[in-house]
């Protein structure tokens, strides 16, 4: 009767455990990877998320994300290899939305600040009566009589209306311009916005930048991540949640093989 071999590794299998050619490494690597990233079992590695860029770089102890990340998708491949579960030969395309520099998250920051400020001018006895004048009895004001009286039709009577009012918001923007760039007709508004935090003692700079928006996914990888959630949603919260998903991976897999 012939030898039975060594089974395969399940999705619970420790990486110091392995007994496959080819995947020394893991075995190498196994207390590092624990040490590290808590990854122990080859569900874990096939798990990895390679958009986890802080453990992905700590992981590869590399500099250069985008090559980390490429390292990384190849440990998954080889652990998804043991499950029978073919990932593809390079990672998803990493998503698009740009990380917003220390200087735009600064000028947010302020801006919150700044707000914060002239909230608070309606109630300092040397600015309140400032904050309650209406715009068209301003003397000498940035803006002309005819927009204080557009303005006032949209809500905003008083200098602390205006200073209050919000960059965004299309109906005060178009009261000072036409222009079809809306950034350009916010930065119009903007002057507007900053002539009346003036009259309540605050600066508030220049217009802060948008926060990215990241571009919509492609229709095919949007169905990947729903199927997954739906599976997500039924599995069982308990500590054999990796597994029980690599199993269910390995299954989906060996049903589009078949």
């Amino acid at each position: 009767m012939p030898t039975q071999g060594p089974s395969p590794p399940q999705g619970h299998t420790f990486l110091s455990e392995i007994d496959v050619p080819g995947t020394e490494w893991m075995v190498d690597s196994a207390d590092f990877m624990e040490k590290e990233g808590g990854i122990e079992t080859v569900g874990d590695l096939a798990l990895l998320d390679v958009d986890n860029k802080e453990l992905v770089l700590k992981l590869t102890r590399a500099s250069d994300y985008g090559a980390a990340r490429r390292m990384v998708w190849r440990w998954k491949g080889a652990a998804a290899d043991l499950l029978e579960v073919e990932l593809a030969d390079k990672p998803p395309p990493m998503q698009t939305m740009q990380k917003d520099s220390i200087a735009a998250a600064e000028a947010r920051a302020a801006a919150a600040a700044f707000e914060e400020k002239i909230a608070a001018s309606a109630h300092d006895p040397r600015t309140r009566p400032w904050y309650f004048t209406e715009l068209s009895k301003v003397s000498g004001a940035e803006w002309s009589l005819a927009k204080a009286l557009a303005f006032e039709k949209r809500g905003i009577k008083t200098v602390g209306d205006l200073a209050r009012a919000s960059v965004d918001e299309e109906k005060y923007v178009r009261v000072v311009s036409a222009a079809k760039d809306f950034s350009k007709a916010q930065a119009s508004f903007w002057k507007l916005k900053r002539a009346a935090a003036a009259r309540l003692d605050v600066e508030i700079g220049a217009v802060p930048p948008k926060q990215s928006v990241a571009k919509p996914r492609p229709a095919k990888h949007q169905h990947v991540l729903d199927t997954v959630d739906r599976w997500v949603k039924h599995v069982s919260k308990e500590a054999t949640f990796p597994a029980d998903y690599v199993n269910a991976l390995v299954v989906i897999a060996r049903r589009r093989k078949a």
